[in-house]
């Protein structure tokens, strides 16, 4: 049973009070990697100011910088390793398709961090809400086991958006280097101006026409 079909069973069938249920569930952070990022790769920043210095990683090239990060014993190095092990399907822009995650170039994820350096500021951390705090805040009423379900359902609803969007990046880069090998198209990277009927026809048919 889905989330949104326990709020319809619960509410009786389908108004604003669900719509809006299910929006909650689905939107507000708990744990949730997404919110999570910025002061993460913050705190990977500031650990290496503390390791290395401002200047010294500054003035590291990308490559100097990232081979040094994926091999020093240093805290700063495990912070990197860490966050790229759980971050890495993420980047700059990552709903656009064609963007590069930082697992596919940890280059990219070196320069925001030495742009970081130094940069940090006391502040805040915002408390986040728990999966209670955000049950008692729905509109419809729930049942114990209503509740139970939801407990276990939420985090993997959150991760399979999560993975969504990863999955379909990684899907279209891999059909693009095959496309490329078996000479259907010229770029592997054509593939993302292409509609996925275009893209059957090139499968179906090789037409040139429809990249000419």
């Amino acid at each position: 049973m889905s989330m949104f079909d326990i709020l319809v069973k619960e509410k009786g069938g389908f108004d604003n009070d669900v719509y809006n249920d299910f929006a909650k569930l689905l939107s507000t952070t708990t744990n949730v990697e997404s919110a999570n990022v910025p002061a993460s790769m913050q705190e990977v920043a500031d650990q290496i100011v503390k390791d290395v210095g401002c200047e010294k990683f500054k003035s590291m090239t990308a490559e100097e910088a990232l081979e040094w990060l994926k091999t020093t014993n240093q805290l700063s190095g495990c912070k990197f390793r860490q966050f790229l092990k759980r971050h890495g399907h993420r980047c700059i822009m990552e709903f656009d398709i064609r963007s590069t995650t930082w697992e596919m170039d940890p280059k990219l994820l070196v320069k925001l961090l030495q742009s970081l350096a130094g940069t940090s500021k006391e502040s805040k951390k915002k408390s986040e809400e728990s999966i209670e705090d955000i049950l008692s805040q729905l509109n419809v009423p729930l049942s114990f086991i209503s509740k139970w379900y939801l407990r276990f359902i939420l985090p993997n609803c959150r991760r399979g958006v999560r993975a969504r969007e990863y999955t379909k990046k990684q899907g279209y880069r891999r059909l693009g280097k095959l496309m490329l090998s078996e000479g259907r198209i010229p770029d592997e990277d054509l593939i993302f101006f292409l509609t996925l009927d275009e893209i059957y026809d090139l499968l179906s048919t090789r037409s040139p026409s429809i990249i000419s």
